[in-house]
């Protein structure tokens, strides 16, 4: 089962420290030398699920303003040795956290990866990236495709970079992603040609994706325990797009709690901006031009993809709109993409997926034809 901290939901937060209010983080550094991007800053072993090997690593990626970053991930492998070619890599994009520092996933450690277990049983490594911003200096651009994509596909060159991982440069990986991690992972299987060509990533697979940020905060829009949701994407937006001012669509007083988004995580957000929505929102994102444009910029699978693709959607979901899905599962199609959807009724965002996903990765792995259930 798919079994997270999900995008608006109070699930969980993120950490100890941020369910206690102490978001104090000491983040990784932005690079001051030359590098290139997937480079390793640092690497410590830490503490790993039962018969694996974990590390958390620091390494080098490029910020949404051009500049070099620091961003962090947790690496796992199995405790075995590695078939010839070295593990196959998932790379894990995990679902809404929050924008503090103190929300990032490293800080739970490996054993709070949704189906770590499988996959280790399975053979795999698993590489768990944070996403700029998240206990890394500067901000972390929410629903920002080519941040996300950047930090999964430099992830993925670092993990082959950790000495004594059993992860060759260049070998298999799969691109996962859950929620939030699905938008992440399909900008990443978009982007790959262009910031990672050399990368060997056999197919990317999404669970209830945040497919569409328009779409997303329309949910938002007459809904104020998930208000919260509308107002991250608003802040996170301003910062990544220096054109935008939150002033032309919040109230003065949601403005002045923006500040809140650096200090609490995305359970907290929510409670804090649930009241009613007239003394916060002045004028829809989707309808303020220089917001929609940078939403509409943010859309998945609007260029080429060249591998396949996995979607899972619960029919029942309060937080996806499975018609959100359905439109992206048909752009996929009509992109050409070998595409194997289901539909699950009944379900709500922590849809099931590891009955369908572990063996879509092992076919992936194996260079298998995929299913294609597209018309």
């Amino acid at each position: 089962m798919v079994a997270c901290g999900t995008d608006g939901e109070p699930a969980s937060t993120s950490t100890t420290a941020a369910a206690a209010g102490d978001t104090r983080v000491e983040p990784v550094a932005r690079p001051a030398g030359p590098g290139d991007d997937g480079d390793v800053l640092d690497a410590a072993e830490i503490q790993p699920p039962s018969g694996a090997r974990s590390w958390r690593v620091d390494y080098r990626t490029t910020a949404i303003d051009g500049a070099p970053a620091g961003a962090r991930m947790t690496l796992t492998v199995p405790m075995t040795p590695p078939p010839d070619g070295g593990f196959g890599l998932v790379v894990y994009a995990h679902p809404t956290k929050g924008t503090a520092d103190a929300c990032a996933p490293s800080l739970e450690g490996p054993t709070a990866i949704p189906l770590i277990s499988e996959f280790l049983r399975a053979g795999w490594a698993v590489a768990a990236p944070d996403y700029e911003g998240l206990a890394a200096e500067g901000p972390h651009p929410y629903l920002v495709g080519r941040s996300e994509a950047r930090n999964l596909l430099d992830a993925t060159r670092a993990a082959a970079e950790v000495k004594g991982a059993g992860i060759t440069p260049g070998g298999p990986a799969v691109l996962w992603g859950f929620s939030q991690g699905g938008h992440a992972a399909l900008f990443a299987a978009q982007l790959a040609p262009e910031l990672a060509p050399e990368l060997d990533l056999r197919g990317v697979a999404v669970a209830a994706p945040v497919s569409d940020p328009a779409a997303f905060v329309r949910r938002s829009e007459d809904w104020p325990a998930q208000f919260g949701i509308l107002a991250t994407v608003v802040g996170a937006y301003a910062e990544a797009y220096p054109e935008l001012d939150p002033a032309t669509v919040l109230t003065p007083e949601a403005v002045d709690d923006l500040s809140l988004l650096e200090q609490r995580c995305i359970a907290d957000i929510n409670a804090a901006f649930d009241r009613p929505i007239a003394e916060q929102l002045v004028r829809s994102p989707r309808d303020e031009p220089a917001y929609a444009a940078r939403l509409a910029e943010n859309l998945t699978a609007t260029g080429p993809i060249a591998m396949p693709a996995l979607v899972v959607q619960g029919g029942a979901d309060q937080i996806i709109d499975p018609a959100d899905t359905a439109a992206l599962v048909d752009r996929l199609c009509g992109l050409g993409v070998a595409t194997s959807s289901l539909v699950r009724a009944g379900e709500d965002h922590a849809v099931r997926a590891d009955d369908v996903l572990i063996p879509w990765i092992q076919g992936r792995m194996a260079g298998g034809e995929p299913v294609d259930t597209c018309p």
